[in-house]
Order: structure tokens, then C-alpha cells, then sequence
């Protein structure tokens, strides 16, 4: 999500699981010294991050998941985007294309109530018995799987947009912290 003032980007909020992380727009590495920011995406996630390298995301401190980022192909957005303004409205579900070519062919997916990505249940894919390509995953390696510890395991994938407070004064969802550097 970024916020504009007078049609100047002012910051940005990085998604990441439960909430994510803002920053101001100006602190953000920009694509070749432009103003397009880059924003790394985590290997088999929907989180985002301002850098690459280990992004622990767990209360559990050591023991919990991480998320990785690096350097690898550049995604350029511009190549297949579409920008949406959001509404506010008690049902959180008023949007509409900026392009109106787009605006019946997306909106829809916007409102999906349920949760986007794979779903993940007892019991966990033990990759070593599954066979096949996965019979040569490394276990070190991020993946979706059940914890040991009490209470902390993968969940199934994140929700739509309307859950996700759009329509919130600040820039983060829990906090009110936006960082000036990363």
C-alpha cells in the first residue's frame, strides 16, 4: 500500500503474514535510481521486505519460520498491473479499477471472502517419504509444515484486500511506526 500527499508518494506498507512493516518513501532503494521502489518478495510467500536476506517472522525467537528474500529475476509490476482505489463502506469491499477496462474483469476477485494461496492441515508433508522431486528437498529450507512447539504452526494462505484495514489513518495495521531507513 502506498500513501500519496498531492500526488507525491509519501510511504509505503510492506505486507508481511500479520501485518508488515512501513516506510517512509524516500528511505526505499529505488530501480536504477528512479522512483519505482524495489520490494523484495519471500520465496513461496506473500510477505514483502525493503532488502534481501533471513526475515524471521515468528514469536518463537530461533525456532519459528523465516522468510528469504534475494536478488533473483527483477518482476517488473508495470508489465501487468492493475491500480485500484478502495471505498471505505462497512461491508470493506468498494472498489473499483483505475482503468475501467479492468474494473469488471477484477473487482470480483477483490471481494473473494475466503483465504488466497494453499491450504495447509494435519498431518505435514514429510517431503523424505513423499518421494519423488521431493524426496531431495533440504529440511532446512523454508516450507510449510507443521511446528513442534505448542500452538505454533503454518497457517492456511492470507485473505483479500477487505480484510486487510485499507481504510486505516495509519500506515500500519497494529503499530504506528514507519521507518525512516532500512
Amino acid at each position: 500500500m502506498i500513501r500519496f500527499e498531492n500526488g507525491t508518494p509519501k510511504a509505503a506498507h510492506l505486507s508481511a503474514h500479520a501485518d508488515g512493516s512501513a516506510y517512509t518513501y524516500d528511505c526505499l532503494e529505488k530501480f536504477q535510481g528512479g522512483k519505482r521502489p524495489v520490494i523484495f518478495s519471500a520465496l513461496g510467500s506473500h510477505a514483502m521486505y525493503t532488502k534481501p536476506g533471513t526475515h524471521d517472522y515468528s514469536p518463537v525467537k530461533f525456532v519459528g519460520p523465516t522468510d528469504h528474500t534475494d536478488r533473483g529475476p527483477l518482476w517488473d509490476p508495470t508489465l501487468n498491473f492493475a491500480a485500484f482505489q478502495h471505498y471505505p463502506s462497512p461491508a470493506r469491499d468498494k472498489f473499483r479499477a483505475i482503468d475501467e477496462d479492468k474494473d469488471g474483469k477484477l473487482v470480483p476477485c477483490l471481494k473473494f471472502r475466503g483465504q488466497w494461496g494453499d491450504q495447509f492441515s494435519s498431518p505435514p508433508i514429510n517431503p523424505q517419504k513423499a518421494g519423488g522431486w521431493m524426496a531431495n528437498m533440504n529440511m532446512f529450507q523454508p516450507m510449510k509444515r507443521t511446528m513442534s512447539l505448542h500452538n505454533l504452526r503454518w497457517g492456511d494462505g492470507v485473505t483479500g484486500p477487505r480484510d486487510k484495514d485499507l481504510d486505516r489513518a495509519g500506515m500500519n495495521r497494529y503499530s504506528h511506526r514507519i521507518h525512516t531507513s532500512i
